[in-house]
């Protein structure tokens, strides 16, 4: 892949690895805050709910979007804004592949553009995305990866780049349909979990951001 010149970053389980701990903070924030915001659901069966959505969805909070009708923007930075970002961890070895890149990189993430900002620092590579190169999904008027080529499209009017000079690297199979079609390479990270079903729109499988730096070598 020499002719690549960009790399469109997803962000969580990406640039870091889910873990057990973080998947449960996530189910149990997404209880907390959609009963905040009025649902009227116990802590139970809200936190059920949010790790069915988790499981199938890759997002806690999503079968409340689209089941119970709360409101869109509030849950979005009210869920982001109460995880924390230092049970995560760092990969000093990944640090150390962005810093010897030449390549341009920006984060699409369907998370809060402040989320993506304090996991960033936290991760350590912050200051390989400026702000402009950072999309929440607030920033791109919440037109998510798989539903158009919108946010696509504007990363690469931001890069200065055609479709077949960047990657697009996802955990998440959906999102990488519409890059692929446009001719980006595809670059899904997986973690250990492998798909099982053919991919015809996935490029590469790899088992960790890590390794994407290897293709390129």
């Amino acid at each position: 892949m020499t002719q690549i010149k960009a790399i469109i970053w997803d962000l969580d389980n990406t640039l870091y690895r889910f873990s057990h701990l973080f998947e449960d903070a996530c189910n149990h924030i997404a209880g907390r805050v959609v009963r905040s915001l009025g649902l009227d659901m116990g802590d139970d069966e809200a936190k059920a709910l949010a790790a069915k959505s988790f499981t199938t969805h890759g997002y806690s909070m999503r079968v409340f979007l689209e089941e119970y009708g709360l409101c869109r923007d509030a849950m979005h930075h009210e869920f982001h804004k109460h995880l924390d970002e230092k049970i995560l961890e760092r990969s000093l070895a990944l640090v150390d592949l962005f810093e010897r890149s030449e390549l341009q990189h920006l984060i699409v993430t369907h998370g809060s553009r402040h989320w993506a900002e304090r996991v960033l620092d936290h991760i350590e590579l912050r200051r390989f995305f400026p702000d402009e190169r950072i999309l929440g999904l607030e920033d791109y008027d919440f037109r998510k990866k798989d539903e158009s080529t919108f946010v696509f499209e504007r990363a690469m009017d931001m890069l200065n780049c055609q479709a077949h000079e960047m990657i697009m690297a996802e955990d998440t199979v959906r999102n990488l349909h519409y890059p692929h079609a446009m001719g980006m390479k595809t670059v899904l990270v997986h973690h250990g979990r492998i798909p099982k079903n053919d991919l015809p729109h996935v490029h590469h499988m790899v088992n960790s951001a890590e390794e994407i730096f290897g293709l390129l070598s």
